[in-house]
């Protein structure tokens, strides 16, 4: 009996939290806001998991995967006719004409094809800087020189292609809009776009006065580093970029 009586207690005892817990878990889930639409906007034949969700204009959206937020968020325009129910014509009108007309010809022309030219440009700078890298490692490894000149040849070659995917990049990014969910990718891309271009501009200008007559070896390793830097800072700036085109999970 009194080991009966013993186990009862402690049995309430571990039993009392319970209520508790259950309670904490309902007020939790009271907390969250519940998405406004049944169905996925994006993969219209899923239904929506409340933990897949995503402001928007004042609005709880929800979405069946964390793929389908992503896409959302670059483009929500896509998107704003599978929710008839929630954004009416008026909201597809103002989306449709989101920003005045350019002030001139001119600049509707050459400055949206200048801006676009930067998709198209950027891979030169990537594969520049990727492959003077690559060969400047050779050379130290083989004790080359005509490695180090082609090292020299590719990085001097990145600067012209360097400035013009920056300032295009620029141009781009004030004709563009993203969702909320891409901001911080934006800003982070456009962050390590301004320092892989210092950083080139600084290996050019190491790189010739390496190429100097009694150059030092200080003048040579800082040529080094920083095209090293430039070659990894690239490619991080390069997978900001393709979060921006491709979603948060690329290329996973």
């Amino acid at each position: 009996m009194i080991r009966s009586g013993i186990g009862a207690a402690l049995l309430a005892v571990a039993l009392a939290p319970m209520p508790l817990l259950v309670a904490q878990d309902a007020t939790r889930t009271a907390d969250v806001p519940q998405p406004i639409n049944a169905m996925c906007p994006v993969m219209t034949d899923e239904e929506v998991v409340p933990k897949h969700s995503l402001e928007w204009r004042g609005r709880t959206i929800g979405f069946c995967c964390r793929k389908c937020v992503a896409r959302f968020g670059r483009e929500p325009e896509a998107f704003l006719a599978n929710l008839p129910d929630v954004f009416g014509p008026e909201t597809e009108v103002a989306l449709a004409n989101p920003d005045p007309e350019p002030s001139s010809a001119s600049d509707s022309g050459l400055m949206t094809l200048f801006a676009r030219s930067h998709v198209l440009v950027l891979h030169f700078p990537i594969g520049l800087l990727v492959a003077a890298a690559i060969a400047e490692l050779l050379a130290l490894v083989r004790r080359k020189a005509s490695l180090t000149s082609a090292a020299h040849f590719c990085a001097n070659l990145a600067l012209p292609f360097a400035a013009w995917t920056f300032f295009a990049g620029l141009e781009l990014e004030e004709r563009t809009r993203v969702g909320p969910l891409l901001h911080d990718t934006l800003e982070r891309h456009e962050l390590l776009g301004q320092i892989t271009a210092a950083l080139v501009a600084l290996v050019f200008l190491f790189g010739w006065r390496a190429r100097q007559p009694g150059a030092s070896v200080r003048t040579t390793t800082l040529w080094r580093l920083t095209l090293f830097a430039s070659a990894v800072l690239v490619g991080m700036t390069a997978h900001a970029g393709g979060q921006l085109v491709y979603g948060l999970g690329y290329p996973f």
